[in-house]
């Protein structure tokens, strides 16, 4: 997965190559999300058929491959929702307007024939970042703040308080309580990657705990530094461009949506070594790359200091620690 990652940073060096890397994506999911639908409607192409989910009583549409899962499926899916929303915003450019309406419509319908409950989130929390990037209202800006802390604060109390009478809640738990015992028994590296259901019955459902089982204090320290990196980058990009250049702006947005809503979503499922999100973030150094290039005398100077010790990152670490200990001590 290393050798994706440095092959896409070395290979996408000028903008059009950004921009041909990213559409080819967006063109071949949308492939999958029609295959998908088709499936739903009775043709199948890849063969693997539907998946019944005997605890919502339900047919799933998913893929072949990395999408066989329907609830990777339309993760993956929403990759799609963030580029297309920039290109139908595009007042004045019909063509782009209509393909974003068609890529829309696309990739929601495929995510609700998933009826993926974490697909739904993770699209709403796409949509709604994407929407809070966009504005440019300081004022619009803080008051999404704070609702998103309400909403926040309201959801894990309600979710806290409800999972003991859930049994697929505890189940759940119970993941995460043996993912602390892996933890704790092998704090520095972990049990080691794809380990986890070597030693409980059923997966993480998240990709946190996941990190912290299999890969330890380092691993998930590296994990959460890969994430807060790509955000530091997109965030500091998104903020010097902001009203100047629509088209860098177009694509930012595009993913720090697409990247806020992959944090939103690991919380419930495991995506730690999740290939789209490899790709997206090869795509996200390639075009700071490019950024800093455009933006500073000489070739690629670094615009930043990158080091592998990062004060912020490891206080974000400890916080996950605290926050994942503290959560099984109030539901389990």
């Amino acid at each position: 997965m290393a050798l994706i990652y440095y092959f896409i940073v070395t290979i996408v060096d000028t903008e059009i190559k950004l921009r041909v890397a990213i559409w080819t994506m967006i063109f071949f999911m949308t492939i999958v999300a029609g295959m998908g639908i088709l499936q739903a409607h009775g043709t199948d192409i890849t063969g693997m058929g539907m998946s019944w989910a005997s605890d919502k009583k339900v047919w799933q549409i998913r893929g072949i491959g990395n999408f066989d899962n329907p609830n990777d499926l339309a993760y993956s899916v929403v990759l799609i929702v963030p580029f297309a929303a920039g290109l139908f915003t595009q007042w004045g450019k019909i063509f782009r307007q209509i393909t974003g309406a068609l890529l829309m419509m696309i990739s929601i319908y495929c995510i609700y024939l998933t009826r993926s409950r974490g697909g739904i989130l993770s699209l709403a929390a796409c949509l709604a970042f994407w929407f809070y990037f966009r504005l440019s209202n300081k004022s619009l800006k803080r008051v999404g703040w704070l609702l998103a802390l309400i909403g926040v604060v309201a959801a894990v109390t309600i979710q806290a308080s409800g999972y003991k009478d859930d049994a697929s809640a505890m189940g759940r738990v119970e993941a995460w309580v043996a993912g602390m015992e892996m933890f704790s028994s092998h704090p520095l590296i972990g049990t080691g990657k794809n380990q986890f259901m070597e030693h409980h019955k059923r997966d993480s459902h998240n990709s946190f705990v996941e990190a912290g089982a299999e890969l330890g204090l380092v691993g998930l320290y590296a994990y959460i530094g890969v994430l807060y990196s790509t955000m530091f980058f997109l965030l500091k990009s998104a903020s010097e461009n902001a009203g100047t250049d629509d088209e860098q702006r177009m694509y930012v947005n595009g993913f720090l949506g697409y990247v806020a809503s992959y944090c939103v979503a690991s919380l419930f499922s495991s995506r730690t070594y999740d290939l789209v999100i490899l790709l997206i973030i090869a795509l996200v150094s390639a075009n700071s790359r490019l950024y800093m290039a455009k933006s500073m005398d000489g070739p690629l100077a670094p615009a930043y200091e990158i080091t592998l010790w990062n004060k912020k990152v490891v206080l974000l670490t400890l916080l996950t620690l605290v926050l994942w200990k503290l959560f099984l001590i109030q539901v389990y």
